[in-house]
C-alpha cells in the first residue's frame, strides 16, 4: 500500500533534532508525489520542542515504535482524523482539517515574512502556483502591510524634477 500522507509515515530516523532538520524522502510504503516531495526541512524552535516532548514520551510508551505518530498498537495510524480531533479536544482549540495544518504552515511562513520561493521549497510544491493556493493571509496582516504606507506621507515631499529638455533626433 502507498499512502499519500508523510506525516502518517515519518519516522524518528527522519528528524534530526541536533540539526533542527526533517527530512521527507520515499519509503517502501509512501511514494513522493513530485520531485520536490522529496526535501529536508529546517525546523523553527516550537517544532523541535514539539518533537523533543514527542520522543520522550514515545520512549516511556509500551508499545515501541519507528514511528512519530504512530498507532495504538505502534503502527501507522489507521485514522488521522480521529486523531487530530482528539488532540484538538485535549489542546482546547477548535477541530482542524487535517490538510488545514499545511494552509497554516504556508499562511504563518508568508505572514512571517518568507518569501513565496522558500514556502514552495518547504511545502514541496513543484511551482509556485501551487503555494500561493497554500497561503492565505489574515485580515490583520494585510492591513498591518498596508498600514506600511502611512509612513511615505511623513516624509518630505521628492523634489520637483526639472523639465527635461525636447529630444532631438539626428536625420
Amino acid at each position: 500500500m502507498h499512502s499519500r500522507s508523510r506525516s502518517r509515515n515519518l519516522e524518528w530516523n527522519d528528524v534530526d533534532l541536533e540539526n533542527r532538520l526533517l527530512h521527507v524522502h520515499p519509503k517502501e510504503i509512501w511514494d513522493p508525489k513530485t520531485d520536490n516531495s522529496e526535501r529536508t526541512i529546517p525546523l523553527c524552535e516550537p517544532a523541535v520542542e514539539a518533537l523533543r516532548m514527542g520522543r520522550e514520551r514515545a520512549e516511556n510508551k509500551k508499545v515501541k515504535s519507528s514511528l512519530v505518530f504512530p498507532g495504538r498498537n505502534g503502527g501507522p495510524l489507521t485514522d488521522i482524523r480521529d486523531s487530530l480531533d482528539g488532540a484538538c479536544r485535549r489542546a482546547d482549540v477548535p477541530r482542524i482539517h487535517v490538510h488545514g495544518l499545511r494552509h497554516t504552515f504556508g499562511s504563518q511562513m508568508a505572514m512571517a515574512g518568507a518569501d513565496p520561493s522558500a514556502i514552495m521549497k518547504a511545502m514541496g510544491h513543484a511551482g509556485i502556483k501551487t503555494t500561493m493556493i497554500y497561503v492565505s493571509l489574515g485580515k490583520s496582516h494585510i492591513r498591518e502591510q498596508v498600514e506600511r504606507l502611512n509612513g511615505i506621507l511623513g516624509s518630505p515631499p521628492p523634489q520637483k524634477l526639472k523639465a527635461l529638455p525636447a529630444p532631438t533626433y539626428a536625420n
